[in-house]
């Protein structure tokens, strides 16, 4: 099956507005840019594997976001002027395509929550959540650290003053002592 489309019919009836209401613009336009921000955001193939739940909240989002373009058309000439700024208008599909590509939120409730739930984006290139950065671990000294429970890593220009100087990096008024 892939994707659903969208009718002016359905979007009307989902946003509570009249049928005469949306223009040609909306399927032509509207919808194939919403489609596409949400396959960016989520990339999913196809529908065909979600519950009935999650399909409600691939079609809400994908409606959502095409009504946001849509409502957002009467300001494209002021968002198009190189003199705007990001305040003129109310939402612009730049701004969305902008941060859907970062995994940023568009403001658009239904698609963001969609985008939050559904994606199934392969993060390998983005930063890790959890772990921790490994350097000069293999040799390290550690003493304890300014605040309980810390510990401080010594550095080797710590560890040249030790031996130089004889500073004790751990009786410092700083780190503990």
């Amino acid at each position: 099956m892939g994707y659903p489309s969208f009718t002016k019919a359905e979007l009307a009836a989902f946003t509570g507005r009249p049928p005469a209401s949306f223009p040609a613009f909306v399927e032509a336009s509207a919808y194939p840019q919403a489609l596409l921000l949400f396959k960016i955001g989520t990339c999913l193939a196809s529908l065909d594997d979600l519950t009935e739940d999650q399909f409600q909240m691939a079609r809400f989002a994908i409606m959502s976001m095409a009504d946001s373009i849509h409502l957002s058309q009467p300001y494209a000439a002021a968002k198009s002027s190189p003199f705007s700024s990001e305040s003129i208008g109310s939402y612009s599909y730049s701004k969305a395509a902008k941060a859907v590509s970062k995994g940023e939120t568009t403001g658009v409730e239904w698609f963001d929550l969609a985008i939050k739930n559904l994606s199934v984006c392969d993060t390998e290139d983005d930063l890790p959540m959890s772990g921790g950065i490994e350097v000069f671990e293999n040799d390290a000294s550690f003493v304890q650290g300014a605040s309980l429970g810390n510990f401080r890593m010594l550095s080797p220009q710590d560890i040249d003053l030790s031996r130089s100087y004889g500073f004790d990096p751990a009786a410092s008024s700083i780190y503990g002592g």
